[in-house]
C-alpha cells in the first residue's frame, strides 16, 4: 500500500506540472480526474466497509463456502484461519475476494474451526484500507478413516450387561462379595468392620467389598498424541475398532483422556460411533500423570501407537 501511495504522489506531481506549464483543457481534465476519482473511490471504500457481510459455512469434506454480500467498491482482503481442535494444527491463508469453495486440503480428521480475521476493503488503486467489522466463523467435522481390522476377543466375552464375576485386582462397593480383609485405618466406614474376625484377632479388621466386572468392552485411547499424524492415526484405529466390534454385534464403550479429563461414550450403533467421535474430536488428546487404565470391564482394548 505504501508503494501505491508513493506512485500516486509521483503521478500527481507529474500531472500537476503538466497542469501548471500546459494549462490547457487536456491537462486540466487529467489533473482533476487524478484528484477527484481516487478521493471518490476512497470515500466509497469507507462506506463499503460498513456494509459488507460474510457468510462462511462448511459444504463437505472438500472445502468450505465463503460468500460476500453487500455493496463494496474495490477489493476485499482477509485471512482465513483454520484450527483443527483435535490435532491442534493451525493454518492461515491470505485471500483476495470474492472467492468461494475454498479447498480444505487436509489429510487429518478433527473438528475444524474456520475464522475470518483481518478483513479489509481496499480501493482499486490501493491507496486506502478500511477495516470490516463483520466477523464470521464456521465449523466442520471430518470423521476418521475406517479400514478393515480383525478383532479377537476371549471366547467367554459377553457384552450383554453385568455378570456375577468380581474383579480379582480391585475392591469395589458391592457388599454381596468380599474382596479381602485388612486392618482398620482411620476413615474407614464403621459398617465395613468385620466384628467377628476382629474379636478373634483382637484388633479391628475391615471387610473390603467386591467390584462387579461389567461384561462390556472398553476401547481406550490412552496414549497422548505426539504430533498431528500420531493423533490422526490413533483416531483412525479407534474408529475402525469400534466399527469392527459393532459388525460382531458387540456393544462397547469408547474411552479417552481429553482436555477435561477422562471421558466415555457407550456405543451400541453406528450413530453412537459418530456421536462419540464428534465429542472426541473437539479437543486434543491428553494424558494425566496419574492416569491409569479404567477397570470394571471384561476386556480393555488399548489404542495407541507405541512410543
Amino acid at each position: 500500500m505504501a508503494k501505491n501511495r508513493i506512485v500516486y504522489v509521483i503521478w500527481l506531481l507529474a500531472v500537476g506540472g503538466l497542469y501548471v506549464f500546459g494549462n490547457d483543457l487536456g491537462t486540466r481534465v487529467i489533473f482533476y480526474a487524478s484528484v477527484i476519482v481516487p478521493i471518490t473511490l476512497v470515500f466509497l471504500c469507507a462506506i463499503s466497509s460498513r456494509r459488507v457481510q460474510f457468510n462462511l459455512y462448511a459444504t463437505d469434506e472438500n472445502g468450505i463456502h465463503l460468500q460476500v454480500t453487500g455493496f463494496f467498491v474495490g477489493n476485499i482482503h482477509c485471512v482465513l484461519r483454520c484450527d483443527n481442535l483435535f490435532t491442534e494444527q493451525v493454518r492461515e491463508v491470505n485471500m483476495l475476494l470474492p472467492m468461494d469453495n475454498l479447498p480444505l486440503g487436509s489429510k487429518h480428521c478433527g473438528m475444524y474451526r474456520f475464522t475470518i480475521i483481518q478483513p479489509v476493503v481496499m480501493d482499486i488503486f490501493g491507496l486506502a484500507v478500511c477495516k470490516i467489522k463483520s466477523q464470521e466463523q464456521a465449523e466442520m467435522l471430518i470423521m476418521p478413516k475406517r479400514y478393515d481390522i480383525e478383532i479377537k476377543l476371549r471366547p467367554d466375552t459377553d457384552a450383554a450387561g453385568e455378570s456375577d464375576e468380581y474383579s480379582q485386582l480391585h475392591p469395589g462397593n458391592d457388599p454381596n462379595d468380599t474382596f479381602g480383609i485388612r486392618e482398620y485405618t482411620p476413615g474407614d466406614p464403621l459398617r465395613r468392620i468385620h466384628w467377628k474376625l476382629s474379636n478373634k484377632a483382637n484388633k479391628l479388621l475391615v471387610r473390603e467389598w467386591g467390584l462387579p466386572v461389567i461384561n462390556n468392552i472398553l476401547v481406550l485411547i490412552k496414549t497422548a498424541a505426539q504430533d498431528h499424524d500420531h493423533a490422526n492415526k490413533m483416531a483412525n484405529e479407534a474408529y475402525s475398532v469400534c466399527h469392527a466390534l459393532l459388525e460382531a454385534n458387540i456393544s462397547h464403550t469408547l474411552g479417552w483422556y481429553g482436555a477435561n479429563g477422562y471421558k466415555t461414550h457407550d456405543v451400541t450403533s453406528e450413530a453412537d460411533v459418530d456421536a462419540a467421535f464428534a465429542r472426541l474430536l473437539e479437543n486434543p488428546l491428553t494424558i494425566q500423570d496419574d492416569a491409569h487404565t479404567p477397570f470394571g470391564y471384561s476386556q480393555v482394548i488399548v489404542v495407541g501407537v507405541p512410543t
